[in-house]
């Protein structure tokens, strides 16, 4: 048996990476929604995301029937809704502050000045004679929450907070602990409140103050149109008690909130601090809705986000609305590639007679499957960040017949130019249509990737391939947990909600092992303990970032390339890179050791004041949309990558061999990491065919072959870039000034190796020799360790830190002239160059 483990965690972004690099939900049209309970989220939305109020869906309830609208569609805003339910009889409208409706001309005067996040009122008759004690605002759910204290401890407290509530609220029902959930309120606390004669209701439009406090058929002149005393009273259950609605009468309310923000599905609590109502509701959608206290329906209107749209797919019950899926969840590249690569061997084998080893593949994976996706979902909720995808990582594909051209192939960027901003100055360097065409025909053009778009790619192979194969045995939502190596299986356990482990356990048997778990390895940890000389260090790349996805401005050239932004911001490297879709990936970095200096606009969590900052200091070009990249940006967290180097990457005695991130985790600088992943797994195919699939051989000549290109690419990804701004900038006119003379001169003047990282024939051990002969890696090696040493020093209290004012004025100085020195050498080597060319010209007479 063949056991491929494969479990990491997925990065979010948003949030990610995923993650972080963050899950979203998977939908079909065709589900049903009869027969629900209550407590269900009820119609589910439709994979195309064209027919939401971007980025929210709302529905209806079965409970609720709509009298002239289709269903299946989202409700619209800014717009009354007829419906009737057993109980109730009337209109709903709905505007939502973060999703604005181009036919509401009142959004934004609505919300101006005002911290409130939605308004929905409800106009309408009830249809019998109910106890105002006995309505009850908010709704049950079917399956326990998510992130809440747990345990012995942790439920006592979250009882202790549920009998807190009730007693500072009177009326309130709550309780969030139980596999059923439910919150719920007074009806009597609604904001605003109108009781009017059939016929002398105000007509329901959303117009400023369209509905105005009175109560007085209901409580008499006993408030007076007050509305704080009236709320106070109604919410009181024995006070409440003593009144019921009537049904000749037409009653209007309003609800708006200042801290459950539908729009981006965040809570929003005391002290600034947010809730991200993803994580907390276990795939359920929170809706707005009206019950009785026996739980009939009043009305239930549920409010999807986007962001709910994977969470969900692996945890609402669909068999609840009478619709069966088979789903496969499989997580990144390397390890699809390599178990697709195995797979095919059978194939092969078959092909032209009986196979010496018939291998039976079993991938181990916590998270969901990209090939079940939509693309259009793809693109607006799971983009991650662009990498690039050489000739190592397109070999690699290739080695599969129609995955390039049939899967991969149209969900990248082609590479044509290269770009430097300086400020507002741009310096570009295009690559020629000769030579361009020179590289499509020897194929080894390059590109630049979305991560998950070519996960989702190498997926929807896999599974088109090898769905209904024996030899092909997913185990999603599965993870590694301890590898039994002297009985060769693998302990795994399944991940139920929010990707938390349940008790549900089993061994699975294998004969060989590969480890593409990633940087938190559970396969490289067993290398560790079983073998003594099995060297491994781990470590990050000394930097934070931030990644955000931004519309492409007019401005700039419809060329897909790179593009370098040094100093972006204060002590930030930028950099940018062409999307699909007309949009620009932009990922801007700080050094640790310079973290504590950034402007406090970059830390804030306020949008507002991000997008100020950026109007006055993203100097590059000029935005389309400054709130969008300043929303992205206060929604993630600051992330970090690994460093991993291994002296090698097998193990005879246990059957294993480790590749990917488990074993040269790296910085994205080099866009190499995805490369040296798939070229991984393409080794890995080519030994197996050389030494007919003897295991003993093929192990050892792996690490021989991979371990000298992996910790190259780690190295290469640390120290071909410094640490140090002025040395850093420095670096970025060496390459270029390097790279032309190098073209004029290439037989004494070596290249740059930046220049040399991806071709086909130069191997990344190669590329690293010749970093090494000019001296770039030592120099920055040295400089960048004693950088981080410092830090290291100084955050412990070991050092104090130390006035570098003077020095840093020299080394300015010094860059300066180099930078003149550079400029002005160049120039004369061409003067030389065309003076020599034109002197060995033949005249003409």
């Amino acid at each position: 048996m063949f056991c491929s483990c494969i479990y990491d965690v997925i990065n979010k972004w948003y949030e990610n990476d995923d993650d972080d690099s963050e899950n979203v939900i998977l939908l079909e049209d065709e589900i049903k929604h009869a027969n629900l309970e209550l407590d269900t989220p009820g119609p589910l939305p439709p994979l195309d995301t064209s027919k939401w109020n971007h980025p929210i869906y709302i529905s209806a309830h079965p409970c609720v029937s709509l009298l002239d609208l289709d269903e299946n569609q989202s409700l619209p805003l800014a717009k009354p809704i007829p419906f009737e339910t057993d109980l109730f009889k009337g209109a709903v409208f709905f505007r939502m502050k973060e999703a604005p409706s181009k036919e509401d001309k009142l959004h934004s005067q609505y919300f101006k000045g005002r911290k409130r996040f939605y308004q929905v009122i409800v106009q309408g008759q009830f249809k019998e004679e109910l106890n105002m004690n006995d309505i009850m605002i908010g709704d049950y759910y079917s399956k326990p929450m998510a992130n809440i204290p747990r345990g012995r401890i942790g439920s006592a407290f979250m009882k202790m907070y549920e009998r807190f509530m009730e007693v500072l609220s009177p009326g309130i029902v709550i309780d969030l602990v139980s596999p059923k959930p439910k919150i719920l309120t007074s009806f009597g606390g609604v904001q605003t409140m109108r009781v009017d004669r059939l016929g002398e209701e105000p007509k329901l439009t959303g117009a400023l103050g369209n509905i105005k406090e009175d109560t007085s058929l209901l409580l008499g002149t006993k408030f007076s149109g007050n509305i704080q005393k009236r709320r106070k009273y109604l919410s009181n259950p024995d006070k409440a008690s003593k009144y019921t609605v009537n049904p000749n009468h037409v009653y209007s309310f309003e609800l708006y909130d200042h801290s459950m923000d539908f729009g981006t599905y965040y809570q929003h609590i005391l002290g600034g601090r947010k809730i991200d109502m993803v994580m907390s509701m276990n795939g359920q959608a929170l809706a707005v809705a009206l019950f009785t206290r026996d739980k009939r329906c009043i009305y239930k209107f549920p409010v999807w986000h986007e962001r709910l749209i994977g969470d969900m797919l692996s945890k609402h019950d669909l068999s609840k609305a009478n619709s069966e899926r088979k789903e496969k969840f499989l997580e990144k590249r390397k390890r699809l590639l390599c178990a697709a690569l195995i797979l095919s061997r059978n194939k092969k084998a078959a092909k032209y007679g009986s196979p010496p080893i018939q291998y039976e593949v079993t991938l181990i994976d916590k998270f969901q499957d990209f090939g079940s996706m939509p693309k259009n979902l793809l693109s607006r909720s799971f983009r991650s960040w662009m990498i690039g995808l050489s000739t190592h990582g397109l070999d690699a594909i290739r080695e599969l017949p129609e995955l390039f051209e049939h899967y991969v192939k149209g969900e990248g960027v082609l590479m044509e130019e290269y770009n430097i901003f300086f400020g507002a100055k741009k310096f570009t360097y295009e690559i020629t249509a000769k030579d361009m065409k020179r590289m499509k025909q020897n194929r080894t053009e390059n590109y630049m990737v979305d991560r998950n778009f070519i996960v989702a790619a190498l997926a929807r192979y896999l599974k088109d391939k090898y769905e209904h194969d024996d030899c092909y045995t997913p185990m999603y939502h599965s993870s590694c947990q301890y590898v039994d190596y002297d009985n060769r299986q693998v302990l795994v356990r399944k991940c139920g909600s929010n990707n938390m482990y349940t008790k549900e356990e089993k061994y699975v048997p294998y004969d060989l092992l590969i480890g593409c778990d990633g940087l938190r390895s559970i396969v490289r940890e067993t290398l560790i303990r079983r073998h003594n000389d099995f060297h491994c260090k781990v470590s990050d790349t000394f930097e934070d970032f931030k990644a955000v996805h931004v519309e492409k401005p007019a401005t700039l050239s419809s060329k897909g390339g790179i593009t370098f932004l040094p100093n972006v911001f204060k002590h930030c490297q930028g950099m940018l890179f062409s999307e699909t879709e007309s949009m620009l990936n932009i990922a801007v970095g700080c050094p640790r050791n310079k973290f504590q200096d950034l402007d406090e606009e970059l830390k804030n969590d306020d949008y507002k004041v991000v997008a100020k900052y950026l109007r006055e200091n993203f100097k590059a070009f000029e935005l389309v949309d400054y709130n969008d990249f300043a929303k992205q940006w206060v929604g993630q967290r600051w992330n970090q990558t690994g460093v991993v180097h291994c002296n090698r990457y097998h193990s005879k005695a246990m059957s294993v061999i480790i590749m990917g991130d488990a074993a040269h985790a790296t910085s994205p600088s080099l866009a190499m990491g995805m490369n040296t992943a798939l070229r991984d797994a393409q080794v890995l195919h080519q030994l197996l065919n050389e030494h007919e699939d003897n295991l003993d051989i093929v192990l050892e000549e792996f690490s021989r072959a991979r371990v000298k290109e992996g910790n190259s690419l780690t190295s290469l990804s640390s120290n071909l870039y410094c640490l140090d701004p002025t040395t850093q900038l420095l670096e970025i006119v060496h390459i270029f000034v390097r790279s032309i003379l190098a073209n004029i001169f290439p037989m004494t003047i070596l290249p740059h190796p930046m220049t040399k990282v991806g071709l086909r024939d130069v191997t990344l051990s190669e590329v690293f020799d010749l970093g090494k002969r000019i001296g770039i890696i030592d120099k920055h090696l040295a400089i960048n360790e004693r950088i981080k040493r410092q830090f290291f020093e100084q955050s412990n209290g070991m050092t104090k830190p130390r006035d570098g004012k003077v020095i840093r004025i020299a080394l300015k100085a010094v860059f300066a002239a180099a930078i003149i020195s550079a400029i002005a050498l160049v120039f004369v080597w061409i003067f030389v160059w065309r003076y020599d060319q034109n002197r060995n010209e033949p005249s003409v007479e």
